[in-house]
C-alpha cells in the first residue's frame, strides 16, 4: 500500500469495506471517538488523504503514533 493509491479504483474499496476500515480506526485510536461517516467517505480518495483526515482528529499533543499505513492497523 502506498500514499498515493486510491482507496476504491486501486485497492477495491466497496462501501462494506469502508464501514470495515471505519470500526478498525476506531478500535486502533480510540481518542478519535466515533467518526462521522461522510467525513471519513470525503478523506477516502488516497491513502495520503485518510492518514492526513486522521491526524487533523487526533487531539493536540497526542501520545499515540499514527501509523504511516493502514498495515499498522492491524
Amino acid at each position: 500500500m502506498h500514499d498515493h493509491d486510491r482507496l476504491n479504483e486501486d485497492l477495491g474499496f466497496d462501501s462494506i469495506r469502508v464501514m470495515e476500515l471505519k470500526t478498525r480506526i476506531e478500535d486502533a485510536l480510540p481518542q478519535l471517538g466515533s467518526l462521522p461517516i461522510e467525513d471519513l467517505l470525503a478523506s477516502l480518495r488516497t491513502v495520503a488523504d485518510l492518514v492526513a483526515y486522521l491526524r487533523s482528529q487526533l487531539p493536540h499533543g497526542s501520545a499515540t503514533p499514527l501509523p504511516m499505513t493502514m498495515e499498522g492497523t492491524r
